[in-house]
């Protein structure tokens, strides 16, 4: 035997005695929890980002604040014409929402222009009227997604015309299936009935 093999042998078998030693039992993990519990994490924070950003659309007295505001400052008409359905005809083209009825009083009374509003984000169209010798009444139109709470029934709107004592500002609002609508006048709730 060659000088040194004895040597060499022992110190191999000391070597791979060692590599055993630190070697422990494979350990068996749970593959399927890590992606599990990272869809759950993904899907709740998806969940909880949507409902701190959906908007819940305006109420009743949101609208009317906003409304009222815009009314309240100088408003230059998008358009001008006496004709109603002119007005609608040029609110449909920028897909703005018009109403496919309007009340009875509405219907006869002759337009003075329109506008395109943005009320605290959202896309509204203003038709103003000249209601008789009752005055001017100014109609704001939105999508009915646009809104959240009691609106009413147009059926009911003539009973539930209300006036804000501080701004001197009546108002009625309803809706139908595409569309809120709410009725404003610098006037006496019993001359904003008469739109209807």
């Amino acid at each position: 035997a060659p000088d040194g093999l004895r040597d060499q042998i022992v110190t191999a078998m000391e070597i791979q005695s060692e590599r055993g030693r630190n070697r422990s039992a494979p350990v068996r993990r749970r593959h399927w929890f890590r992606p599990a519990s990272i869809a759950a994490a993904l899907a709740l924070g998806a969940f909880l980002a949507f409902q701190v950003t959906k908007d819940p659309g305006l109420t009743p007295s949101a609208l009317e604040r906003e409304a009222i505001s815009v009314l309240n400052a100088s408003v230059e008409w998008d358009q001008k014409n006496p004709d109603h359905e002119e007005l609608f005809r040029h609110l449909a083209k920028a897909n703005l929402p018009i109403p496919d009825d309007l009340p009875d009083g509405l219907e006869t009374a002759r337009t003075v222009g329109c506008k395109v509003l943005s009320l605290d984000g959202h896309k509204a169209s203003l038709v103003c009227f000249k209601l008789n010798a009752s005055g001017m009444v100014h109609l704001v139109i939105l999508d009915l997604e646009e809104v959240t709470g009691k609106f009413g029934a147009l059926a009911e709107a003539r009973k539930n015309c209300k006036q804000c004592p501080i701004s001197g500002w009546s108002r009625v609002s309803w809706t139908d299936e595409e569309h809120a609508f709410m009725l404003l006048g610098k006037m006496k709730p019993s001359e904003i009935a008469e739109a209807f």
